[in-house]
């Protein structure tokens, strides 16, 4: 009881036909105890789905801790579900099924239709969406919600299989793009048409080298680090489907990281297993999160925060689905990240010591094109550092000249004067750093025009915390900003 004639409940429950598993949820206070007894039973009803007769024990949290049992029919109440709740618990399945792959040949066959007789903007637009369309991910990062299904949204297939079709599917569009005439096309499409031509190349020639992405090192560039990131940076969802979507995604981590570890596998089959140094730090996070609260989470605080804000369901509607998401932590999230951390922990044993992909059959080929990527230039792997050391000598010099102007001793160390410079420019204190940082964008915005003819409608935004350094784009439809974290 909470003050004069108000009540509140938590219901504790079993779903038939799911694994066992208990769920909580706290109801809106009322001011009738019987009205909260009727809507524990109907949005117990509700949410199972079922037509039976349920019994339920309900304690009465009084002085005096009565428990007494009812009996209630689903039938009953069917009528009444639509308007209790707009969720839908039967979107979060126990077993998910493997990822289908369709059969190239026919897949290629209807790409190609697709892009028969198209003119060359048709063509680019057309092309490059069958391409982007691929990974789901990338459609919810933009915001494009209107394309996916959410009784048939998976997160992205990361497997070899996939990838290598996907690669398939850009060499036909190469080879499509290949047949236009550059020559008869305007000025802006011969410059589309060269970027999308290096961008399709470099693609197939990534694909050469895919045994040698480190599958689940930490950061944005393994998959347990990008995966977070989708969820906690990526994913903004504003109305109460699109968070029904997140549930739905969140509870497929069981099979994204089984797919994580059938890629570290295959890679150390053909002799790539990371450098111990790096991936005794991936496994070190990995096995962090593994062993986190679920509430505590960055999954949780990014969805509860969202949840929060969302103006088209009630308050009981935020709680049910605030459950779903720490049942979705607890059940399939964390173990997931406990599994792949202990199967992480056994490939450390083999990892080696020494770094860099030269140690590697083929990575020698391999750094050079991530040179020629890199850099746009045809620099080898000894040019390059060479490069590196003579700028740091022309840079150091014109430092004396400003060191000497500072009246800083000429026999102190580099690092003995980046001291004194600490020191002598004093520092900003950690509760004021994202405020000078937003200054800082705001007086850039002020002097924009001066430089560029257009500027973007979409926002930057500064989000402080722990981990910053990087950028993360936003969303094409504007809905999520660009964020400096």
């Amino acid at each position: 009881q909470e003050g004069t004639e108000s009540y509140s409940a938590a219901l504790i429950y079993v779903e038939p036909n799911w694994q066992m598993r208990s769920k909580s949820l706290l109801l809106e206070t009322v001011s009738d105890p019987a009205a909260l007894i009727q809507d524990l039973k109907l949005t117990l009803h509700c949410l199972l789905y079922q037509s039976d007769t349920y019994s339920v024990t309900f304690n009465e949290l009084t002085d005096a801790t009565e428990e007494s049992l009812f009996e209630f029919s689903g039938a009953e109440l069917n009528s009444d579900c639509e308007n209790v709740s707009v969720l839908d618990s039967a979107l979060l399945p126990d077993v998910l099924p493997d990822f289908q792959i369709d059969a190239t040949s026919t897949l290629l066959e209807a790409v190609s239709q697709q892009l028969i007789d198209l003119s060359i903007s048709d063509f680019f637009e057309v092309s490059y969406s069958i391409i982007r369309a691929r990974d789901p991910e990338n459609l919810i990062a933009d915001g494009e919600f209107s394309e996916l299904e959410i009784e048939s949204a998976n997160l992205f297939d990361i497997s070899d299989d996939y990838y290598f079709q996907t690669v398939d599917i850009q060499n036909l569009v190469l080879d499509t793009l290949t047949s236009y005439d550059r020559a008869t096309l305007s000025t802006e499409d011969q410059l589309s048409y060269d970027i999308y031509l290096a961008y399709l190349e470099a693609e197939l020639e990534w694909a050469e080298y895919r045994n040698f992405e480190y599958p689940a090192t930490y950061g944005f560039f393994g998959w347990p680090g990008g995966t977070e990131s989708f969820f906690t940076r990526a994913f903004t969802f504003n109305n109460v489907s699109e968070a029904q979507l997140y549930l739905v995604l969140l509870n497929q981590h069981g099979r994204r990281f089984e797919q994580i570890y059938d890629l570290l596998i295959a890679r150390r089959n053909v002799g790539i297993v990371e450098p111990s140094a790096t991936f005794a730090y991936s496994q070190s996070i990995v096995d962090s999160m593994g062993n986190s609260s679920a509430i505590t989470t960055s999954y949780y605080e990014t969805f509860n925060a969202q949840l929060s804000a969302l103006l088209d369901i009630n308050e009981s509607e935020k709680e049910i689905l605030r459950q779903q998401m720490l049942t979705g932590m607890e059940e399939d999230v964390l173990p997931a990240y406990r599994l792949l951390s202990a199967r992480m922990q056994g490939l450390l044993s083999i990892a080696p010591s020494t770094i860099g992909f030269g140690q590697f059959n083929g990575g020698d080929e391999f750094y050079d094109f991530t040179l020629r990527y890199f850099t746009s230039s045809e620099m080898d792997a000894n040019e390059v550092p060479m490069l590196g050391q003579s700028e740091l000598a022309r840079i150091h010099t014109e430092m004396d000249t400003l060191f000497e102007l500072l009246a800083y001793p000429a026999s102190e160390t580099l690092a003995e004067k980046f001291a004194r410079v600490d020191q002598d420019g004093g520092y900003i204190a950690a509760a004021n750093v994202k405020a000078l940082y937003e200054q800082i964008i705001d007086e850039a915005y002020a002097v924009l025009s001066d430089s560029f003819h257009s500027i973007p409608e979409q926002e930057v935004v500064v989000v402080g915390g722990p981990i910053g350094g990087f950028y993360i784009r936003g969303s094409d439809d504007g809905s999520r900003p660009g964020a400096f974290y």
